[in-house]
């Protein structure tokens, strides 16, 4: 289960860390060195998961300024990777955590679940409908898990040994980071400390929102990476 084959000049999530650390003590004074490197690790992988929220949410808005609520919504390649994944009792587990979208469903964050083998088509379905999806047992139905893909009834179309798998990822302190996201991160993770170190926690980022002023906005994504420590 390697993701390096889909992440072309990628790096893990700790190496970018560091060098937003360096960026930052190439600026600013050793007495502001109270940030670790643990610390810039959290906060690339808090920059990663708000720049995908901010996409997400701004075609959201867009669909609702255009009253076509109902549109697909499309999120750029970058954010998914491709794995392969052994499949144990009907149950595939994936290098990092699927990340969810409120309102979406999972195939947007899962665009590809391919076995390996003839198993034709295997329809996504959410945990509120697994329920009713047990009971059709000719028709084979993959969903989210908290390890990572679930099947069900896969058994009626083939037996297949491992599965290929294109998601979006939550990053994770060992993920790879494509080379097209390693900058928009560190960008990120730049606004993050230095409105700390203003004095203000604060989203200068343009996700939708309708907030006027957005000094007054607590960046939830800084405090968590904080808290974290």
């Amino acid at each position: 289960m390697d993701d390096s084959k889909s992440c072309l000049m990628a790096d893990r999530v700790e190496i970018l860390g560091q060098l937003a650390q360096d960026f930052f003590y190439q600026e600013y004074k050793p007495a502001d060195g109270f940030l670790r490197l643990k610390h810039f690790t959290w906060l690339c992988i808090a920059a990663d998961g708000k720049l995908k929220q901010d996409e997400y949410d701004k075609q959201v808005n867009n669909n609702l300024r255009k009253r076509t609520p109902n549109a697909p919504i499309i999120l750029s390649a970058d954010n998914y990777i491709t794995v392969e994944a052994d499949i144990k009792d009907d149950k595939a587990v994936l290098p990092s955590p699927v990340m969810t979208f409120p309102g979406a469903h999972p195939s947007l964050s899962v665009s590809q679940v391919v076995p390996d083998g003839d198993c034709g088509n295997i329809m996504p379905i959410t945990q509120a409908e697994k329920w009713e999806a047990c009971r059709i047992k000719t028709v084979p139905f993959w969903l989210l898990s908290s390890c990572g893909i679930e099947f069900i009834n896969l058994q009626t179309s083939c037996n297949p040994k491992k599965v290929t798998v294109t998601y979006i990822p939550s990053l994770t302190k060992k993920s790879l980071v494509q080379e097209s996201r390693k900058w928009a991160i560190l960008n990120m993770v730049t606004i993050f400390v230095k409105s700390a170190k203003d004095g203000s926690i604060v989203d200068m980022t343009a996700d939708g929102n309708s907030n006027t002023a957005m000094q007054a906005e607590i960046n939830k994504y800084l405090l968590k990476a904080i808290q974290k420590q």
